[in-house]
């Protein structure tokens, strides 16, 4: 088992439309979780946080260290991972769409 080890997030933002006239665009936050030695980590913990409004998401990462959180809409966000073994990662996350 690894102790004391820290995590690294890479993420990507994948924008999707909403279909109707008054909908909000919303994005979708990609996110692969992996240690230091860049092995990914399956079963992390992901949690992105509105700066704005406090709301919280959650996911799981799969086997291949990958997280998908759908419909976020745009902002300022505080993104954390935390696995078992490891001290958590934060980071700050903008999210914005554009027209």
């Amino acid at each position: 088992m690894r102790r004391g080890g820290f995590l690294s997030v890479v993420g990507s933002v994948i924008l999707a439309f909403a279909g109707t006239l008054y909908a909000q665009e919303l994005a979708t936050l990609k996110t692969t979780v992996s240690d230091q030695t860049g092995a990914v980590i399956p079963g992390a913990t992901v949690t992105v946080t509105s700066r704005q409004t406090g709301a919280k998401r959650t996911d799981i990462t799969e086997s291949h260290g990958l997280s998908v959180i759908p419909g976020l809409a745009p902002g300022n966000y505080e993104l954390t991972a935390d696995a078992k073994g490891f001290a958590p990662k934060k980071m700050a996350v903008t999210l914005s769409v554009r027209h």
